[in-house]
């Protein structure tokens, strides 16, 4: 409940265009949830625009699969990358955030350590790392 009631609160922050000022990882929701902000540039003729995007990670600690929420009232397109602690991509993904978008990673498979996901936008320049660790 308290996943679901977070969700709604971060999306409605968006729909409203109401800005978060982290852009690093916070709890939110539980102990077990990483949540916040990132902010995601684009230029459009000669004007840059800056677009908020909002986060959940749950679990931070994981056994089976790795759940993702963003969240952004503008199409996003963003790709990322699931690294171990020496860097070896072990995972991608791309697509685009509009509104609530939803994905989650297997990682049954990985052997137990720390792990991030890695955000980029449309011209591969890093928005977010997300830490978690794999129990």
């Amino acid at each position: 409940m308290k996943k679901l009631l977070l969700a709604l609160f971060l999306f409605s922050s968006v729909a409203g265009h109401a800005q978060i000022t982290s852009s690093s990882a916070n709890t939110a929701g539980s102990s077990s949830d990483i949540g916040g902000a990132f902010y995601v540039s684009d230029v459009i003729g000669t004007a840059t625009h800056t677009y908020n995007v909002n986060y959940i990670l749950s679990p931070k600690n994981v056994i089976n699969t790795i759940n993702v929420t963003l969240a952004s009232s503008f199409s996003i397109p963003l790709t990322g990358k699931i690294v171990n602690s020496s860097g070896t991509t072990i995972s991608t993904w791309s697509g685009t955030v509009y509104n609530v978008y939803r994905t989650s990673f297997s990682v049954t498979s990985y052997p137990a350590g720390a792990y991030q996901l890695q955000l980029f936008d449309k011209s591969g320049n890093k928005v977010c790392t997300l830490p978690f660790t794999k129990s």
